[in-house]
């Protein structure tokens, strides 16, 4: 059997990425969508192996949580998509407020040079248009955002594996 080391470790964690990180790059938006089946599929077995449990022992009282599972994940693996839209709308609404008070920063008791100050300016109206994009469509900005983190993830899966294998 071979030993496990830090750098197998390393070569693991960085195929790893490497993997997700394709995925995401190549299918954006489904790819997520398909872990969130996935952990539907497993949180509604956890429910309904609770649920029998339950049963089984006549208690009744510790029914909710694995009832809650079970609706939890029927609800992932019948509408994934509600999930994502929901986080996006909040993330959006989050970028909206960060950016107006980026934007409104300049004035908040620290001196800052001229071109700090322009600065903060263009990062929050950045901020502001990328928060109202996101409300506008919240699928194709979740769809874009899990492109930018798969290219990420698989450089960092690239830089991981050059790093074990040196």
């Amino acid at each position: 059997m071979a030993k496990l080391s830090l750098s197998n470790n390393a070569l693991l964690m960085g195929a790893l990425y490497l993997i997700i990180g394709i995925l995401l790059a190549v299918l954006g938006k489904g790819a997520l969508n398909i872990v969130l089946i996935i952990a539907g599929v497993l949180i509604l077995i956890s429910g309904a192996l609770g649920v029998y449990e339950c049963l089984k022992s006549k208690n009744n009282a510790g029914l909710v949580g694995p009832a809650i599972n079970v609706a939890l994940g029927l609800v992932l693996i019948i509408l994934p998509n509600l999930l994502v839209d929901v986080l996006m709308i909040l993330l959006a609404i989050l970028l909206i407020v960060l950016g107006i008070t980026t934007a409104l920063s300049i004035n908040v008791g620290v001196k800052m040079p001229k071109t700090s100050k322009t600065v903060s300016i263009v990062i929050g109206v950045v901020m502001v248009v990328l928060g109202v994009l996101a409300l506008v469509d919240p699928s194709g900005i979740a769809n874009m955002i899990l492109v930018i983190i798969g290219i990420v993830m698989a450089v960092l899966g690239v830089l991981n594996i050059v790093a074990a294998l040196k």
